[in-house]
């Protein structure tokens, strides 16, 4: 499942036409959706995500609910690239309500890319969460600076959903095969420690007594006045 890391960035937020101007309440439950509730594994989670949403959704907007606003009570998928626009022009971010057009799209994407030359041969069937698993990955890798994480385990069509995604966005697809071994041509190189000086070791002090000190008090006397 595509897993946004930055969610802040989101389609509707971005210069590029769109099919209404003003975000209506379905693409704001829909970006809310894939930033927050793609991130959620359990059912418990996301059931309480979309009491969430039915709670702003009444008190924002006059009472509506999320299984009003979609048909069906699921939120779909939006996108931008089932319009066929002139080139160097974007299709409009827009929802995608019928799902029958949305499977055509991209089963006719998937035999175009099998026909590609030196392409790996996928035979994938887009069932409902394959498709809503393009949409995610094609939003998420349109946006700048995006990225994704994809967890599931092996088989489940990670790679070759992603595959699919980047060809629908005319991406090209980098792999680094996983025995590949990076390391960083840097080198840290630390200053030898300081060596501090040996501290002063002075000899202990004689032992003075008050014989001694008058002693020593008379011969300086005796010692002044010859001198003189």
């Amino acid at each position: 499942m595509p897993h946004p890391i930055a969610p802040s960035y989101c389609p509707i937020l971005l210069p590029q036409p769109r099919a209404n101007p003003n975000p209506t309440p379905n693409a704001q439950v829909h970006e809310c959706s894939r930033a927050f509730s793609d991130r959620f594994n359990t059912a418990a989670d996301k059931d309480f995500f979309v009491a969430l949403l039915d709670e702003k959704l009444v008190k924002d907007f006059q009472g509506v609910e999320v299984k009003k606003l979609f048909k069906g009570g699921e939120i779909t998928c939006f996108g931008d690239f089932m319009r066929e626009v002139p080139e160097g022009k974007r299709a409009p971010y827009e929802e995608i309500a019928d799902r029958a057009a949305l499977k055509r799209f991209c089963e006719e994407k998937l035999e175009d890319l099998n026909m590609e030359p030196g392409a790996a041969q996928m035979d994938l069937v887009m069932f409902g969460d394959a498709l809503s698993h393009v949409c995610r990955i094609k939003r998420i890798i349109s946006m700048p600076r995006a990225n994704a994480l994809l967890v599931g385990v092996g088989g489940s069509g990670r790679q070759s959903l992603t595959r699919l995604s980047c060809y629908i966005a005319e991406y090209k697809v980098a792999l680094l095969p996983p025995t590949l071994t990076l390391t960083l041509p840097l080198t840290l190189t630390l200053p030898p420690p300081l060596t501090l000086p040996q501290p002063l070791t002075l000899p202990p002090p004689l032992p003075c007594t008050r014989s001694s000190r008058s002693r020593s008090c008379a011969a300086t006397a005796l010692s002044s006045s010859a001198r003189t």
